[in-house]
């Protein structure tokens, strides 16, 4: 005898219940996702600026290490025709350390004099001005040598040439360097007044500002405010009898304005609480692992 199937057919499809929470969890998971996608898309830069802060460090050590050196500036004053000295041969006030610290990085045949000639910014032209290069020029010039000539993409430097007269002699086969591969787009040419080299701008979006650079020259309170065009000076904090202690004492400090393109002032800052004022807050460095006004 054939049995007869009482049970429940198959269904035709969802219920409108049943869709509705489908849609409702599909809708979460999207806003989780594009949360999440929004909050990677704006760490990205700080990412990428910290990221590069640190490529920077290793850099700055490599060159150290090629030309055996203690330290590297954040002041420079260069003169492409070498009108370093005065009649008697002394060099003039201001340009001392420069002198003193070229003849060092590159030894003592390097032709400091007239009417030898020096192309320290690669433009192919000799200026007879000052080059005055502050912190941020000087982070480019020490990484990426003398500055291959703008092109329609940007700029890029090639090192310095292995010629112990003419550092800056851009047919020498022999290269000393670049420590770093600037992004082209964003080596750009300083040319307010008296400085004519490059920068090398952060990665954020906006009108992105200069990395800062400054040197501590080797001393545990040697830092100076060698970036004043850029209104940002050494980070310290005060130590035991009210001493300045200078983040990075014996070596140097790298700074980003940070998303607000916007550098603090520097100066005091609390390693515990992050505590900074002003547009400082969102700045991040190469001695704290996170941005300034974090804790």
């Amino acid at each position: 005898m054939r049995r007869t199937n009482t049970g429940r057919g198959k269904r035709a499809g969802f219920t409108l219940v049943e869709l509705l929470i489908v849609i409702a969890i599909i809708a979460i998971l999207v806003g989780l996702v594009a949360t999440a996608v929004m909050r990677a898309l704006s760490k990205g830069p700080e990412t990428q600026a910290r990221t590069e802060i640190g490529q920077m460090e290793t850099a700055l050590q490599a060159c150290m290490t090629e030309f055996n050196l203690d330290y590297l500036p954040s002041s420079l004053i260069l003169r492409e025709d070498n009108a370093y000295y005065d009649a008697a041969g002394n060099p003039l006030p201001g340009y001392q350390p420069t002198v003193t610290f070229l003849t060092k990085m590159f030894g003592k045949r390097v032709n400091l004099k007239p009417p030898m000639t020096i192309d320290w910014n690669g433009d192919t032209s000799i200026s007879t001005q000052d080059i005055v290069m502050e912190g941020q020029h000087c982070l480019v010039f020490f990484l990426g040598g003398i500055p291959v000539p703008a092109t329609p993409s940007g700029a890029s430097g090639s090192g310095f040439a292995a010629d112990p007269v003419n550092p800056a002699n851009a047919a020498a086969p022999t290269r000393k360097g670049p420590y770093y591969q600037f992004p082209a787009s964003r080596l750009v040419m300083d040319t307010s007044t008296g400085h004519n080299f490059y920068v090398f701008v952060d990665p954020y979006s906006g009108s992105p500002r200069p990395y800062a650079y400054f040197s501590s020259y080797n001393k545990l309170n040697g830092y100076r405010n060698d970036c004043p065009s850029l209104g940002v000076s050494p980070y310290f904090h005060m130590g035991s009898n009210n001493i300045r202690m200078y983040e990075n004492g014996r070596s140097y400090q790298i700074l980003s304005a940070g998303k607000d393109n916007t550098f603090g002032p520097g100066g005091q800052w609390d390693p515990t609480s992050g505590v900074t004022s002003g547009p400082g807050s969102d700045d991040q460095s190469n001695f704290a692992g996170r941005i300034l006004g974090s804790p």
